[in-house]
């Protein structure tokens, strides 16, 4: 089971199909701010977010006497902004869980990281990244920027 932190973004929606052709459980939540009650309520194993909302999330934990490292939770997957090593360090101690890294756009998801954490992957299958041909700047009106 894992909660997800929904927005405009239609990558959280792809994933949450992907996750559901492995049968397993998405908590959508639509909030900016994670409400503390989803995790004491259903007991996710994961959640889907920001460092930073990850680390709010873990200091209203703390707040309300709750411990994020005796937690349901068993990983955190980051996205939504780049994150240094030490933010990843950080975000290990405080929930003390492995985290893994994910990187897209509001399109969807682009690649992500498997567990032994040495950069991200591109699923060649789906994402097929290019450059944009001259022959093409004509239908679509842009100038080349390289």
């Amino acid at each position: 089971m894992v909660c997800a932190s929904y927005g405009m973004n239609v990558g959280a929606n792809t994933m949450t199909l992907a996750a559901q052709k492995i049968d397993m459980t998405i908590i959508p939540v639509g909030h900016c701010t994670f409400p503390v009650n989803i995790i004491t309520k259903y007991h996710p194993t994961g959640i889907v977010g920001s460092v930073f909302k990850l680390l709010r999330l873990a200091r209203r934990m703390e707040s309300e006497g709750l411990d994020p490292q005796e937690s349901s939770i068993k990983r955190l997957l980051a996205g939504g902004e780049s994150f240094a090593d030490e933010s990843r360090a950080f975000l290990e101690e405080v929930w003390r869980v492995p985290v893994y890294n994910t990187y897209g756009s509001t399109e969807g998801t682009m690649c992500g990281e498997c567990h032994e954490k040495v950069g991200l992957h591109v699923p060649e299958d789906l994402v097929q990244p290019g450059r944009l041909r001259p022959c093409c700047q004509q239908l679509c009106g842009r100038r080349r920027m390289w």
